[in-house]
């Protein structure tokens, strides 16, 4: 039951996404470059899991997903990244950022000492939409204030 659950999971994420990036696909103009910028997370890089065990691999398969949409559409002018984000504050992390204590133990594993702030994933998302990430596909970047470390 468990297996199935997770593998019924992982396959509702990855249509989610496939479709989402062929969607964006098509809203081109043909001179291009074009970008689509993909949501992972450092969960589908490093191990240290909490026992979300289809959350993992779920975005491990949209990084590599990621990789093999990079390589097929790099011929159309379209550049597929993903950026991969550690801690930031949200509704699927909220039992934590609302308690002070569970907020402390949880930084003691970013080097940084602290979670993400949403100024920061704008600067890279538009950073990667823009002539920042012109030269740039089949990227996974961390925005994790070093847990990947």
């Amino acid at each position: 039951v468990a297996f199935r659950r997770t593998a019924n999971t992982l396959a509702v994420l990855l249509d989610g996404v496939s479709i989402g990036a062929i969607a964006d696909m098509s809203a081109g103009e043909p001179t291009g470059p074009f970008y689509i910028d993909l949501l992972g997370s450092v969960a589908g890089i490093s191990s240290f899991g909490e026992q979300a065990y289809s959350y993992g691999p779920s975005k491990a398969a949209v990084h590599q997903l990621s990789r093999n949409l990079a390589r097929e559409l790099v011929s159309e002018h379209i550049n597929v990244n993903v950026i991969a984000p550690g801690r930031f504050p949200s509704k699927m992390t909220s039992h934590i950022h609302s308690d002070p204590d569970a907020m402390a133990e949880d930084c003691k594993h970013i080097p940084m000492k602290r979670w993400g702030r949403e100024e920061e994933m704008s600067a890279l998302a538009i950073m990667l939409a823009g002539t920042g990430g012109a030269y740039m596909t089949g990227n996974i970047i961390p925005i994790d204030g070093g847990f990947t470390l």
